[in-house]
């Protein structure tokens, strides 16, 4: 049907990622950080968070993971994994929207992995 093909969305690449990741890790550890070893409530929480934010950002593996399979089920939980972390670090960004760091991309709810070149032959698989 004419007019009716819908514009082909713009793929997630590394770079974007990790800007999430280090706008949300900016944001967390200095208050994760500053509170010290209290075992306040408040402080577990944002201790918790940013250990969160840690664990979020080490997806980034993940690209590798799809650059180095040709299996498409693997490719398929490598993916997911990306989009899973992603959505949960925007859903943390979000609360810094009126942020100047915060960028229009942060908004995207869903992506297409860009493809990730492989590592040379020899490194970590």
């Amino acid at each position: 049907m004419p007019g009716s093909e819908q514009a082909e969305q713009p793929a997630l690449t590394l770079d974007v990622f990790l800007r999430l990741a280090d706008f949300v890790r900016a944001r967390v550890e200095p208050l994760a950080s500053g509170r010290g070893p209290s075992f306040d409530d408040t402080s577990r929480a944002l201790r918790g968070l940013h250990h969160q934010v840690l664990g979020l950002a080490s997806a980034r593996v993940h690209f590798e993971r799809c650059a180095q399979t040709s299996d498409p089920f693997e490719r398929l939980r490598t993916e997911f994994a990306v989009c899973v972390a992603w959505s949960r670090l925007r859903g943390i960004a979000w609360e810094w929207q009126d942020h100047p760091g915060y960028r229009p991309e942060f908004d995207r709810e869903t992506w297409r992995l860009a493809p990730v070149e492989s590592p040379p032959t020899g490194e970590r698989r």
